[in-house]
Formats: C-alpha cells, sequence, structure tokens
C-alpha cells in the first residue's frame, strides 16, 4: 500500500544482498532525484545510506552504479567519499571518468569570489554547476588513485589525465583542484604554506573536500607494481600540470613581461595610472592568478620531482 511507503525505513530493507541490485539504484533515483526531498529528510536519507555503505561488499555492489545519482544530489559529499574509500577502484574510477565525459564547464561562471554571509546573515547555498562537479570528480579520484595496487598503474592514470584534460575549461577553481590531485596522487607531502587573501577566498566558495584521511579498503585485485611506472607516472603528472599552465596562462595572462619592464624600465610607467605591479598585489582578480599558477608549479616542482 502506498500508505506503507517510508523512504527512512525502505532505504534499508531493500538493500542489497535481500534486495536486488538494479531495484535497488531506481529507488535511490527516485528517492533522491524525482521525489526531491526537502532538505532535512534528504540529509537523513544519505546519512543511513551512508552505514549502509560502510559494508566493502556492498560499497563493490553498488558504489561506482551510484556515483551518478548522489552527484546529482546536494550534501553526499560523505556519501561519495565512502564510495571512493571502500568500493572496487577500478571500477570506481571508470565510473568517475564517464562522468567526467560528460561535463560542459565552458562558459560557466566561476563565481569564486562569491561571499560567505550577506548583511541579512548567510547566504544561500547555491545549485552546483559543472565547475563543482569537476573539483568533487577530482576529489574522488584523489582517493582512488592511491588505493589503485596494479602491474601498470599508469595505464590508469594516462586515461584520467586524458579525460581531465578533455574536460578541462580554465577557471580558478578548476585549476586549483587539478593541483590538488597531482598532490595526491603523487602521494608527496610538503608542510602547509602560510594562507595569502586570494587563496582563502577561493577556497571559501569550492565544495567541501572529501575526506581523504578516513581508512580504505585494500584493492581486491591488488598486484605487484613494475619497477618503471613510478618514473611513468611522474612523467604523467608532469605532463598534465605543464598543459594546465599553458590552458590557464592563455586564459589568464600573469603580465610577467609587463611588470618586469615596469621594475627595469620605470620612466616607461604612466604617472596616477595603477601599475601592473600594483594590480598584481592589490586586485583580487588579479591576486588569484598568482595564487593558483603559484600552486600548480609548486606541485611540478615538489610533488613530481625525481
Amino acid at each position: 500500500m502506498a500508505s506503507d511507503y517510508n523512504p527512512l525505513v525502505d532505504i534499508k530493507t531493500l538493500a542489497p544482498p535481500d534486495g536486488d541490485p538494479i531495484v535497488y539504484l531506481n529507488f535511490l533515483r527516485k528517492i533522491f532525484i524525482a521525489d526531491k526531498p526537502p532538505p532535512d529528510l534528504r540529509r537523513q536519507l544519505l546519512e543511513k545510506f551512508d552505514e549502509i555503505l560502510q559494508s566493502n561488499e556492498l560499497a563493490n555492489i553498488l558504489g561506482w552504479e551510484a556515483l551518478p545519482i548522489l552527484l546529482e544530489v546536494a550534501d553526499s559529499e560523505s556519501c561519495l567519499s565512502t564510495i571512493a574509500r571502500l568500493g572496487n577502484p577500478r571500477e570506481c574510477i571508470l565510473g568517475v571518468l564517464e562522468e567526467l565525459q560528460k561535463l560542459e564547464l565552458e562558459g560557466i561562471e566561476d563565481d569564486w569570489q562569491e561571499e560567505e554571509t550577506t548583511a541579512d546573515g548567510p547566504a544561500k547555498t547555491r545549485e552546483p554547476n559543472d565547475i563543482d562537479q569537476f573539483c568533487t570528480l577530482l576529489n574522488l579520484l584523489s582517493i582512488l588513485h592511491p588505493r589503485l595496487k596494479t602491474k601498470h598503474p599508469s595505464r590508469f592514470l594516462g586515461s584520467t589525465i586524458i579525460a581531465i584534460i578533455n574536460a578541462y575549461q580554465p577557471s580558478h577553481r578548476a585549476t586549483i583542484a587539478v593541483g590538488k590531485f597531482v598532490h595526491a596522487v603523487s602521494g608527496k607531502k610538503r608542510p602547509t604554506l602560510p594562507g595569502r587573501k586570494s587563496s582563502l577566498s577561493i577556497t571559501n566558495v569550492m565544495r567541501p573536500d572529501l575526506d581523504t584521511s578516513l581508512p580504505t579498503a585494500p584493492d581486491p585485485e591488488a598486484q605487484e607494481e613494475d619497477k618503471l611506472e613510478s618514473a611513468i607516472q611522474k612523467k604523467l603528472l608532469q605532463g598534465l600540470v605543464t598543459a594546465m599552465l599553458d590552458f590557464y596562462i592563455s586564459e589568464f595572462p600573469l603580465e610577467w613581461a609587463g611588470r618586469l619592464l615596469e621594475s627595469f624600465d620605470p620612466k616607461r610607467v604612466v604617472a596616477g595610472r595603477t601599475t601592473l605591479a600594483e594590480a598584481f598585489q592589490t586586485k583580487p582578480d588579479f591576486q588569484i592568478r598568482d595564487t593558483v599558477v603559484g600552486q600548480l608549479v609548486v606541485s611540478t616542482i615538489f610533488y613530481t620531482s625525481f
């Protein structure tokens, strides 16, 4: 009977192994997307689904097929993180790359300066756009790739890099997400640098990073890695960062030549006009360019160095 329908109960009783996986996935699509639940109910459903995914077996059965559903659901970061941590890394990587291919980043406003609060109080949560999806998918890949234990991980990394480059359009948030991905996949760590005004501003409007500190399940199909793989992966990551720098600086010039010319030949500076050096020191639209490129350069020099 329709009166017996209770998604908070059914989300557990219909789950595999007692329930059919395909039927259950259709059920998830209904309760999360078709029914458009109010925020409180949506969060409760996500909490219960996250509890279900704590089982490695169910994370493997449902994980990669539930990804496209959860990516359309606000506040689903915890479930996505659980899938990336416990699901089959090979299947999940393929699922994430498929979602990357669907993105259309061209023409989307990179509202990195959006304020967290307004005069009337906290700002309303904005609807996620494809730049947010791009950042979330790269966060997932940052968890999945280090879990992968195979003879030739560079083959997976190569496919991932191609998908990233094809999906990428120059924007501040997307470029920072790429730098974070390189950091995570390289496996190298460095001390956190002091925050700058522009870097803090951009962090405020990015969707929450998925927690990469939680324990992950071992690769169920683990193999010993070929001894040449480390060098190959470093070269692939260096190529990715170089391509991102090329795309980004072509769209957001850093005016290095102009700034140097002002420094070495002050006579060319027009009195009363803001110089390029001053603009890059005081204007957020210019400051953020230095921040983004700085992170990518650090990725190249530190994370992928031999």
